[in-house]
């Protein structure tokens, strides 16, 4: 593991803060950090409680409103900090309240984060942004990559997975029906020019998650055919 990250005024390894734990690439990040010694402490902020946490010590949840402004100089003292959140329109419902959460609330978090120290910041975002996209969703998430960007003043990795595949909490008929689809044809899609849109399991996008953190060098972004090799690779660390 880098240096920088190992280092700390308080802690000898390294400590992290997830956001979104309760979602499906979070719910698989907490529980990948849990198993790895790497990590001192590991703290799950949201609304919710993470199912199933609670086996390790060093693992710990903090429910609160995460607009509330106290909750980062009390809890926000990690060395790096995973951004998992997300929701859709529907979930939200209006283009503001998607925004609030998609956009806004990672970019609060970034500017605490650096103001608390912390050296790593590592982002869910998605496949295909671009501030001029014709779909409100990848022009949000563009906003949200350079808001971030913006406001964070120590390393920053954005991560680009394609559809994600796992058990959700809430019912997505649309994604599942699609994400049927997909796994259907990953054998032609993995193998052909597509490969760069294939369904990817939210387990691998953990695992590839908590390798990157402990890089020597931090990429800027990783986009979902290299989630795949680095979520499936042995081993952690290295440059």
């Amino acid at each position: 593991m880098d240096e920088r990250v190992k280092s700390s005024n308080k802690r000898d390894a390294a400590s992290a803060v997830i956001f979104g734990a309760t979602g499906l690439v979070g719910g698989e990040l907490w529980r990948t950090l849990e198993q790895d010694p790497a990590w001192s402490s590991v703290t799950c902020i949201g609304r919710r409680r993470p199912p199933g946490l609670g086996k390790h010590d060093r693992v710990k949840s903090v429910t609160t409103d995460l607009f509330d402004p106290s909750l980062y100089q009390q809890h926000l003292d990690a060395n790096v900090v995973f951004i998992c959140l997300g929701t859709t329109l529907k979930q939200a419902g209006s283009k503001a309240a998607f925004k609030r959460i998609d956009v806004d609330l990672p970019e609060l978090i970034a500017t605490h984060a650096s103001r608390m120290g912390s050296q790593r910041l590592i982002v869910i975002s998605a496949q295909g942004i671009h501030r001029n996209s014709l779909f409100f969703y990848n022009r949000a998430k563009a906003d949200m990559e350079e808001k971030v960007r913006s406001a964070f003043q120590g390393d920053c990795c954005f991560i680009r997975p394609g559809l994600l595949l796992g058990e959700r909490q809430e019912s997505r008929v649309a994604e599942s029906l699609f994400a049927a689809f997909l796994t259907r044809i990953d054998g032609w899609i993995q193998h052909s020019s597509m490969r760069k849109f294939r369904a990817i399991p939210a387990r691998t996008v953990a695992q590839a998650m908590n390798r990157i953190s402990q890089k020597e060098r931090l990429p800027s972004i990783i986009e979902n055919s290299a989630l795949f090799d680095l979520g499936q690779s042995p081993g952690r660390g290295g440059s």
